[in-house]
């Protein structure tokens, strides 16, 4: 945990505070302080607490100005409000503002407490959440190549991937296609290349280039590419305004082989078909 910060302009209520947090192990460490809204903003900003107890009413910028501001910069925190009865009104203000919660001075312990082991649980299936959504998140990211290199093996030739349809695939890669032509690029004497480097080597080598390929593509997110054997790059792409003539095509090629013949340990060999209005004429382009 990354601790709590306690803001109140006056001190025996940030000690008193602080005495009680201090009885309960393992809830938020360290205890800061601050004694009003700015100096909350700025070891808001160092710090990053995980919790803020926040009085309402301070003078200069008061409580709900530093609330709004660090809730800006940090939605993740959680902002207990510190107010006195005759300060309730405030109080609904703060929570649109994104309080977590609020308590009446002078502080209960018991009530301090629960919530704060309270807050404490939600944070941590927060986080827990957090972790799955980025393991599943990486998990696609890893998976997301071998759906693009299935779907383009089988538009080239003419069949459905398992299980769906080459349109359900295209939604969900979050792409779609216009007008497609197929591009073949070839690592010239791949054999030879080959032999000169260990196999460890390659798979990295073949995953540069088809990210080199696509990304250097007008249209990324109409461009499909893959590769369906060793040193042998397929692309399909939609052809739009920036390749939709011979030339154009011609050009665009000649332009990506001298990229990747700068940046990559080999050239290649360029070819493409003839663009095609629907993709289950793609095989005649390939």
């Amino acid at each position: 945990m990354a601790g709590i910060l306690i803001v109140d302009d006056m001190p025996v209520i940030r000690s008193a505070i602080s005495r009680i947090l201090s009885q309960k192990d393992n809830l938020f460490t360290p205890i800061l302080e601050a004694t009003n809204g700015q100096e909350a903003i700025d070891l808001a900003r160092t710090h990053r607490p995980d919790v803020i107890l926040m009085d309402i009413k301070m003078p200069a910028l008061t409580g709900l100005q530093a609330t709004d501001i660090i809730r800006q910069e940090q939605p993740e925190v959680k902002i207990v409000m510190l107010t006195a009865y005759n300060e309730l009104s405030y109080v609904q203000r703060a929570l649109k503002l994104g309080a977590r919660d609020y308590l009446l001075k002078p502080v209960r312990p018991d009530n301090l407490l629960e919530l704060l082991v309270e807050i404490k649980q939600e944070i941590l299936d927060e986080r827990r959440e957090q972790r799955t959504v980025e393991i599943v998140k990486d998990s696609l990211q890893r998976t997301l190549p071998v759906i693009e290199t299935n779907l383009v093996e089988n538009l080239i030739r003419g069949t459905n991937p398992e299980g769906t349809t080459a349109e359900e695939s295209l939604a969900y890669l979050g792409k779609r296609l216009s007008w497609p032509v197929v591009l073949v690029a070839k690592v010239d004497d791949y054999d030879q290349f080959a032999g000169d480097n260990q196999a460890k080597d390659l798979q990295p080598l073949h995953a540069a280039l088809v990210k080199l390929v696509r990304d250097a593509m007008p249209e990324p997110q109409q461009t499909l590419a893959g590769y369906s054997s060793p040193g042998r790059v397929v692309v399909i792409s939609s052809t739009g305004e920036a390749l939709a003539t011979t030339r154009q095509l011609r050009v665009f090629c000649d332009k990506l082989r001298m990229t990747i013949a700068a940046k990559m340990p080999f050239t290649v060999t360029i070819g493409f078909g003839k663009r095609r209005k629907e993709l289950e004429s793609l095989p005649l382009s390939y």
